[in-house]
């Protein structure tokens, strides 16, 4: 039965935010359409134009899906959509791992209500994005925590690297998240943790 209320609160989200997809205005990220169109040109960044004060890999992520979907502007708004039902799925997914009873439906709950009706984010924004990869790596901590092997840390810094790339302040999460996995690592396997 508790199986079926997640289900439906998951199914519930995603159909809210499908609805508020169609319903709500949209908004288009124009750094991942104008600093990829600069670039695909042979524009230099901050030579030929200001490339914003983080990092690019996202909007240098963005040159083939633009080239491979014609450069139109509403790409943005669609990959938004697809962006809010991974973050959904992604939310579902560690709240049924790691949470109990009524605590699994609360942080869907809240990210539909938060996310959607009132930040109004019906766009592909670098902070879900970003979010998304720092909830990713959480999740891959708790899941290495749980049974270590080389291929989750490797993982990690792939995840990581895409999102300090994207903007640099992510670096303080990511950073958190090392510390985390070297502590673990020095007190459980460290050779002489009883001096």
């Amino acid at each position: 039965m508790k199986n079926k209320i997640g289900g439906i609160i998951l199914l519930i989200a995603i159909i809210w935010q499908t609805i508020l997809y169609f319903r709500l205005p949209s908004f288009i990220w124009e750094d991942a359409f104008v600093i990829p169109w600069f670039v695909s040109r042979g524009l230099t960044f901050y030579k030929d134009f200001s490339g914003g004060s983080y990092f690019p890999l996202l909007k240098l992520l963005m040159i083939p899906v633009n080239s491979i979907l014609g450069w139109n502007v509403h790409t943005t708004i669609v990959l938004g959509y697809f962006l809010a039902i991974s973050a959904i799925l992604l939310i579902y997914l560690i709240s049924q791992k790691y949470l109990k009873g009524i605590y699994k439906t609360i942080p869907l709950i809240f990210f539909s209500i938060w996310f959607g009706f009132i930040l109004k984010q019906n766009t592909f924004e670098i902070n879900l994005f970003l979010g998304l990869l720092i909830l990713a790596n959480i999740h891959l901590l708790f899941r290495w925590m749980a049974n270590p092997n080389i291929k989750i840390p490797f993982l990690m810094g792939i995840v990581s690297s895409v999102a300090v790339f994207s903007q640099q302040m992510t670096i303080v999460s990511m950073g958190v998240i090392f510390i985390i996995i070297l502590i673990y690592s020095l007190t459980k396997y460290w050779p002489f943790k009883k001096i």
